[in-house]
């Protein structure tokens, strides 16, 4: 055993003998237990006779500090579940109850959710099995959730990096490119056409209708081009 040179205060020496009471009263006593445990724990109430608490685990109590741990970890669970935030009556009445939820002892909010959806789905009588099962698909509803959260993220950060590619003058002018060339090729055809005065008189009677239909925002259309292009070209 490791030589230990530490004591402890009289407060310390008195709490190490209140936890190490309820230790021994009965491991059954998960709730207690595993509270006990941690206050030697988390104030080092070993130190005196052990160097590590791992040590005191099995030396003292021939417990295996997994199981330690375990105990901990379910203590800390009917904590949460009980505490003013969490405001549930039912609390878990086994340490494999409780052990069921340890995953989530960093996501307060999702423990109290999973065992209040286990106290509803067996109607008041929740089993570990129950518990295990309303953890499993919590689990992978959040996995399912971070995996979207992250494809989003993938192609947004894609997309910003196409648009950081982009040199937004040649793109400018790659898209004037598409839109000048079809204005061009149809203005091509119309002075090819003969006389405006030949087409009006030429005009089929029963397309006239039509012609009056585009003629106008024609008009309007070629007028406004030429206007700002030339205010495009100053």
């Amino acid at each position: 055993m490791t030589e230990i040179a530490e004591c402890l205060t009289i407060s310390e020496a008195s709490l190490l003998a209140e936890c190490e009471e309820v230790i021994e009263r009965g491991m059954g006593v998960f709730i207690e237990v595993g509270t006990a445990l941690m206050a030697v724990r988390d104030s080092r109430l070993y130190r005196t006779e052990f160097a590590t608490f791992e040590e005191y685990c099995r030396e003292r109590w021939q417990l295996e500090a997994s199981h330690a741990y375990k105990m901990i970890d379910a203590a800390r669970v009917v904590e949460l579940i009980s505490s003013p935030n969490g405001g549930e009556d039912l609390l878990p009445a086994t340490e494999r109850q409780a052990r069921e939820l340890a995953p989530l002892l960093d996501l307060p909010d999702e423990l109290r959710d999973v065992w209040q959806r286990a106290v509803e789905r067996t109607e008041g009588k929740p089993t570990a099995a129950a518990i295990r099962q309303i953890v499993r698909e919590a689990t992978d509803e959040a996995e399912a959730q971070a995996a979207e959260a992250r494809r989003q993220r993938e192609v947004t950060d894609e997309l910003n990096s196409i648009t950081a590619r982009i040199d937004p003058e040649k793109f400018r002018d790659d898209l004037g490119v598409d839109i000048t060339w079809p204005v061009i090729r149809a203005l091509e055809k119309l002075v090819q056409m003969p006389t405006p005065s030949d087409v009006a008189t030429l005009w089929p009677a029963h397309l006239r209708d039509r012609l009056d239909a585009v003629i106008g925002p024609a008009h309007e259309w070629l007028a406004d081009l030429y206007k700002n292009w030339g205010s495009a070209n100053e």
